[in-house]
């Protein structure tokens, strides 16, 4: 069940719904923000093209916990966001930005995590299908 945070009564309906699921019942209440779809798809699409070093070395290194059996999607999360969201963002700030707005006001962050969330998953899909980065 998604809630869209719109106002300061989202603890008491969260607690509401919450209540009122039976006691077995383990479903999660996933709280999220309103997002720009168009801004998140742009920045995805500048972060997949902007710099091959960036997207190639985040595939290797994710290949390599891939094939180990040791990943975990949570920390490969944190290692899209870091090493190729971000550094996007910033450089489609200084190609594409004006001088008055930063790149954290111009990409916020829900943005941010759901280009991260799309970009990994299109790498677990790869690697679900066998293709590799060497």
């Amino acid at each position: 069940m998604i809630i869209y945070d719109h106002d300061d009564s989202l603890t008491k309906l969260t607690s509401l719904l919450r209540d009122s699921l039976p006691q077995n019942h383990t479903n999660q209440v996933l709280i999220m923000t309103v997002v720009d779809q168009d801004l998140a798809l742009e920045l995805e699409l500048y972060a997949g093209n902007f710099s091959d070093v960036h997207f190639n070395g985040i595939g290797r290194t994710l290949t390599k916990f891939w094939r180990k059996g040791s990943f975990d999607y949570e920390r490969a999360l944190g290692y899209v966001y870091r090493n190729l969201v971000i550094p996007a963002a910033k450089d489609y700030k200084v190609c594409h930005g004006s001088i008055n707005q930063a790149w954290h006001t111009m990409f916020p962050i829900p943005e941010r995590k759901l280009v991260a969330e799309n970009i990994l998953n299109s790498f677990i899909g790869e690697f679900k299908l066998d293709n590799f980065w060497i």
